[in-house]
């Protein structure tokens, strides 16, 4: 029959819906389209080093600094990161002297300081102009004291025209007073650019006074700025300042959500190994891997990387180098990164719910439509089919950047994962099945049955996200070899469980087994959940499941129907 004779029985109600089905369609592949777009032109990835580890590693091993940055540079290292400086560790380094006023007096109880001498009490001595510049900087914007600084022999002396009766809480060792100036200048002279790991400490404005010429970005310990109750306002004052805002997933950070949030145009995405994690396997290939999912499967753009405890400089180097070279294969430039530019669009708690309903409402709508359609194969590609074009609804809805860089977790997830399982029953089950089972007297059978599903849920939930440490070691194993074989491995639970219990169930026309499948399709949702994801990533994972659930489930269908002939199972087919 042809296409204009079947619209030709429709009603207007039924055409109308068939023309808003269209729209949706062609809204939501545009949507998708510019997104891939979007994600596509961010290609740049950033190869940071820890400037006190390098220093550290090359102490250690005898080898010159200046030579191992250089060969680093070489490779592709763009930047250095470094720690603020507090009073003592100023004082420590010889950097700068701090006299506190207790030392001055009792320098002028010594008589070592004449009433004539310009030495001030509370003041800091340098030799270096830089460092005399950034500790007038530090007194003046950070910590709001009127400061001023003047020659005294080939010392500058800065101190604070305010002087309070009984100290000032600034002038404690542990205040922190901004980064090495000598050693932002060394970095600066062998061609790196400066990644400071600031403080929460006084006032934030001191950040927007850097060079931004010299500064690559700035990465907040343990608090982000105005934490807590002031973030708000520290926000606003970055929102108009050219610089980089680095947020290291997995890294607990308070305040880090709110903030970022706030100012999620200019925030980077970066991962790090620790030298602690890198202790527990001295093998390149498990972290290059762990470094190639998190740049191309998390939009990951800076690299914060650590080397080996327990290696030498040529073993670093290699590993390193490694990393460098898969990079570049897999389409990725080095350079210094910037935000990606993602669009900003906005109504961020309506987009949450929106998505959040499709992925419960999807699955059901698959499955209830598949059980339709007798031959098994139609099926099996009709309920995927309604389950992948959810996914892209979401994906278009949560093409936003505060979800895209993942500013903080999605809420509901783990609701969305249960509650499609829950409502499938009433869905796959007839209502006199349920009714009567739910009449029936309790054994002990059932709490084993009912112990198991939960123990299935705990993990399915448990192993939910990109930083589960629940895996196997076969697992772990077959994972590695699916990367390499099919670049965007799928999800174990879907291709391995879900699809072939789903196939298995529309053939063999069992319930249970089609609630059992329904895990897949509440994966595939799940999926493009992860909108920090690129969708293309997400669209060839899923794919992957997809055809490899059906070539899996076909095996296990002809195997239990082998075994039913040959032996017997003790159940009807």
């Amino acid at each position: 029959m042809k296409i204009s004779n079947l619209i030709g029985r429709l009603s207007f109600g039924q055409k109308t819906a068939l023309v808003l089905a269209f729209a949706l369609l062609a809204l939501v592949a545009f949507a998708v389209f510019k997104r891939a777009q979007s994600e596509n032109g961010n290609k740049t990835v950033e190869l940071c080093l820890d400037f006190e580890e390098a220093a550290d590693i090359c102490a250690r091993n005898g080898y010159p600094l200046e030579s191992f940055l250089e060969r680093c540079r070489a490779i592709g290292v763009s930047s250095l990161s470094l720690s603020e400086e507090n009073i003592g560790s100023l004082t420590t380094s010889g950097e700068a002297l701090f006299v506190s006023r207790n030392d001055f007096q009792q320098l002028r109880l010594l008589d070592l300081v004449p009433e004539s001498s310009k030495l001030k009490e509370n003041c800091f001595l340098t030799a270096n102009r830089e460092q005399r510049d950034q500790l007038m900087a530090q007194l003046q914007i950070r910590y709001g004291l009127p400061a001023q600084a003047f020659a005294a022999g080939k010392y500058f002396v800065v101190y604070s025209t305010h002087q309070p009766l009984f100290g000032s809480p600034v002038f404690r060792n542990d205040t922190f007073m901004g980064p090495s100036a000598a050693r932002a200048s060394y970095i600066k002279d062998r061609g790196f650019k400066l990644v400071l790991k600031a403080q929460n400490y006084g006032d934030p404005s001191w950040l927007l006074a850097l060079n931004t010429d010299d500064l690559s970005g700035l990465i907040f310990e343990k608090e982000t700025p105005g934490y807590p109750g002031a973030g708000g306002k520290a926000a606003a004052k970055f929102k108009d300042a050219n610089v980089k805002l680095i947020n290291m997933e997995f890294q607990s950070l308070y305040g880090g959500g709110a903030f970022f949030g706030l100012l999620p145009d200019k925030t980077v995405r970066a991962h790090s190994i620790s030298v602690v994690e890198l202790s527990r396997d001295p093998n390149n290939s498990q972290w290059i891997n762990r470094w190639v999912r998190a740049v191309s499967e998390r939009n990951i753009r800076f690299a914060y990387f650590h080397f080996f405890a327990n290696k030498g400089i040529e073993q670093n180097l290699e590993y390193l180098r490694e990393l460098s070279r898969v990079l570049k294969k897999n389409g990725f430039t080095l350079a210094l990164s910037e935000p990606p530019g993602f669009p900003n669009k906005g109504n961020r708690t309506f987009r949450i719910y929106l998505a959040l309903t499709a992925t419960i409402i999807f699955p059901l709508v698959a499955v209830l439509n598949a059980r339709k359609i007798n031959n098994p194969i139609h099926a099996f590609v009709t309920a995927n089919s309604v389950s992948l074009l959810g996914g892209l609804v979401v994906a278009a809805v949560l093409g936003d950047v505060f979800f895209m860089q993942k500013i903080s977790d999605m809420p509901g997830v783990k609701l969305s994962l249960l509650l499609p399982m829950v409502l499938a029953l009433f869905i796959v089950f007839p209502f006199d099945v349920l009714k009567k089972t739910w009449n029936k007297n309790l054994r002990v059978k059932h709490l084993v049955i009912a112990g198991a599903l939960i123990a299935a849920a705990a993990v399915i939930l448990i192993r939910t996200g990109n930083n589960s440490n629940f895996l196997f070691a076969p697992e772990q194993k077959l994972r590695e070899l699916l990367e390499q074989l099919l670049f965007v491995r799928p999800r174990t639970k879907e291709f391995l469980f879900g699809h072939p219990m789903l196939l298995a169930g529309f053939v063999f026309k069992k319930p249970v087994l089609i609630w059992f499948g329904m895990i897949g399709q509440v994966s595939i949702l799940n999926t493009f959940m992860h909108a920090h994801t690129p969708v293309t990533i997400s669209l060839i994972r899923t794919v992957n499941g997809i055809w490899m659930g059906l070539l899996i489930g076909y095996i296990f269908v002809l195997l239990i129907k082998y075994l039913h002939r040959h032996f017997n199972l003790g159940f009807k087919l």
